[in-house]
């Protein structure tokens, strides 16, 4: 469970929610970064609620790859058993969620890559996980953890 300044926020939509609630920065300037023309949805999703959650996500890091169909973020630890235990936090919840990064582990940091096959394009499911990894990697002590809220 993460926590917004003493208050507790206990699921991603919530999560979401604070983001978006306590971001200063317009939607616009966020948007600019991700050419939202070159987005490759996966099937059925709300592009919309995609983008919307994307601009939070490309604020704390995430890129979005050349081909407009996954997002990726490197995050940086300071001891080797930090980025174990990130990775581990991660593989969990993603075979419980039944949706599987890509994962690259180096002494120091943990590069991330969510895109999905099937549908295939960027999904709900991408951004789910991704603010799934931010909010472990607040929880893991990243030096790169983006996730601030304001008062």
């Amino acid at each position: 469970m993460a926590e917004s300044h003493g208050k507790a926020i206990d699921s991603s939509q919530d999560f979401v929610a604070s983001a978006i609630e306590n971001s200063d920065k317009p939607f616009e300037d966020s948007m600019k970064a991700i050419q939202a023309d070159k987005i490759q949805f996966s099937e059925g999703e709300d592009h919309d609620a995609i983008l919307q959650n994307l601009r939070i996500l490309v604020e704390r890091g995430w890129t979005v790859d050349d081909a407009g169909i996954g997002i990726d973020k490197t995050f940086k630890f300071k001891a080797w058993m930090k980025c174990i235990g990130f990775t581990a936090r991660i593989g969990l919840e993603s075979k419980a969620f039944n949706h599987h990064p890509v994962i690259v582990l180096r002494y120091g940091n943990v590069w991330v890559k969510w895109t999905t096959h099937r549908p295939y394009g960027l999904s709900s499911k991408d951004i789910r996980m991704a603010m799934y990894c931010d909010e472990m990697a607040e929880a893991t002590n990243a030096s790169n953890a983006s996730i601030e809220f304001k008062e």
